[in-house]
């Protein structure tokens, strides 16, 4: 969720959960990743952005030479570029790519450019009250 503060500027906050997929069956289960996030948005060129975000996640860990897992809280800090599209008259995408610029100490990204795809709901104020009476019908 973010808001427009000027033409330019966009602030907000997000929740995060990744589930990472291997090869092998057993891995699928395991090692999820869940936070929250704080970003910010600066618009340079029609719908192209720079983004700057920081994270907290809990991630799932391999204890070592054990059979379970611990949680660890770590912070990574994200900065890039992105891009918005009209999906339709309610639904916007967006592309980033993103620089991680946490060292691999407990890392919950396997790399350090981190490519992400999303939907957007975006609704104006008069926009706003016709969705909402529409759910409760």
């Amino acid at each position: 969720m973010y808001y427009r503060i000027t033409g330019k500027w966009d602030f907000g906050v997000g929740g995060i959960f990744n589930v990472n997929f291997d090869k092998k069956p057993s891995w699928v289960a395991g090692h999820d990743v869940w936070g929250y996030k704080v970003l910010t948005n600066f618009r340079f060129y029609k719908s192209f952005y720079f983004r700057l975000e920081g994270e907290r996640v809990n991630q799932e860990l391999p204890a070592l030479g054990f059979d379970h897992t611990y949680n660890q809280w770590t912070y990574v800090a994200l900065v890039g570029i992105g891009k918005e599209f009209k999906i339709s008259r309610l639904l916007n995408g967006n592309t980033l790519m993103l620089y991680n610029a946490k060292g691999q100490d407990f890392n919950p990204y396997a790399s350090r450019v981190v490519l992400r795809v999303g939907i957007d709901l975006s609704l104006k104020k008069d926009q706003r009250r016709q969705f909402i009476k529409g759910l409760t019908k």
